[in-house]
């Protein structure tokens, strides 16, 4: 019994030795788990959007301004983001006048105070507003507003429940 208590202390001695902070009921802090992981505006694009293959070109603008994600060589000219975030205001002027993307003028199907769907030849487009911003999406044929638009909708539906 003696000996297995000096063998014990002889065991204390050294790790404290190599750490003086060393105590033997001191335990590290543990890892979570599971670690969580945020997602960039950039992944929301590439992989719920862009990902699905049924979309073409993408973006997230804010309801403040400013583009937030947007696919590669997809841009929204700051007149362009302004006019859509009005056109959910101001849906007459919207369904009058269309929507421009990227260059590229719209006319407009439906405007609804959460989305806006619009056309040109047989392409479309798919807008959906969030609490915070915007999603802007093109398809282009074969693909139709009735296979993109749930796509784009379940992605704004979990922006908004998350608070965005």
């Amino acid at each position: 019994m003696i000996c297995a208590k000096i063998r014990i202390r002889s065991i204390l001695v050294f790790y404290q030795r190599l750490s003086p902070s060393f105590h033997p009921l001191h335990r590290p802090p543990r890892r979570p788990k599971f670690a969580f992981r945020t997602m960039s505006w950039q992944t929301y694009v590439d992989s719920n959007l862009l990902g699905s293959g049924k979309i073409a070109k993408a973006a997230i603008i804010g309801l403040q301004g400013g583009v937030w994600a947007s696919s590669s060589g997809y841009t929204l000219s700051p007149a362009e983001q302004k006019a859509i975030v009005d056109g959910f205001s101001k849906p007459d002027s919207v369904q009058a006048n269309g929507v421009r993307l990227a260059g590229q003028k719209f006319f407009t199907l439906s405007v609804s105070d959460r989305t806006i769907q619009a056309k040109k030849a047989a392409d479309g487009a798919i807008i959906v507003k969030t609490k915070q911003a915007v999603l802007v999406t093109e398809y282009v044929a074969p693909c139709q507003a009735p296979e993109v638009t749930p796509i784009v909708e379940n992605l704004a539906d979990y922006l908004i429940s998350v608070g965005y």
